[in-house]
């Protein structure tokens, strides 16, 4: 954790636990997001980009995911094919013509895109936002090493708020 702090000086970091926020918008691909890192035992085993994304024509989430879509692909290679592109959340809707972007906005589909190697897997998705931003597109790096400690941690963690909401 303190090696990430160093190297993201520049970022504004919160801390809270096994998690650091950036809570300053910050540029990747020329687009604003916020960039969060989860630790487990203080070993970074997640780094997501979230992208502030608001106010935009629906064809312009397309865009901006075909755009770092471009992006992840100049640096990493082709995608993964075995990783599902698409996902009907609701399979009755996918012989029904609407856009991608309305698909995603009304929670009928996700979209996937996966780059990985033998200690990283990057994932790209866009699916259903909320009010403010009808789509959200998030851009995660995963430790394959740490993965499963990893979520088992953030598992744990949740179930813990869970039970601790009552009191």
């Amino acid at each position: 954790m303190e090696q990430v702090k160093d190297n993201e000086r520049d970022l504004d970091l919160s801390i809270a636990g096994d998690y650091l926020h950036h809570r300053t918008i910050t540029t990747i691909a020329g687009l604003p997001a916020r960039v969060s890192f989860w630790f487990t035992k203080n070993m970074l085993w997640k780094g997501s980009y979230s992208f502030l994304l608001t106010n935009i024509p629906l064809n312009m989430f397309l865009d901006n995911f075909e755009i770092l879509k471009l992006s992840l692909s100049q640096k990493y290679g082709e995608p993964d094919r075995d990783t599902p592109k698409e996902v009907w959340h609701h399979p009755s809707y996918q012989n029904v013509p609407m856009s991608k972007g309305t698909a995603v906005m009304r929670g009928y589909q996700s979209v996937f895109e996966s780059w990985s190697d033998n200690e990283t897997q990057i994932i790209l998705s866009m699916t259903q936002g909320e009010d403010t931003q009808p789509i959200r597109i998030l851009m995660s790096y995963i430790s394959l090493r740490l993965k499963a400690l990893g979520m088992a941690a953030q598992t744990r963690l949740q179930s813990d708020n869970l039970s601790t909401d009552g009191l």
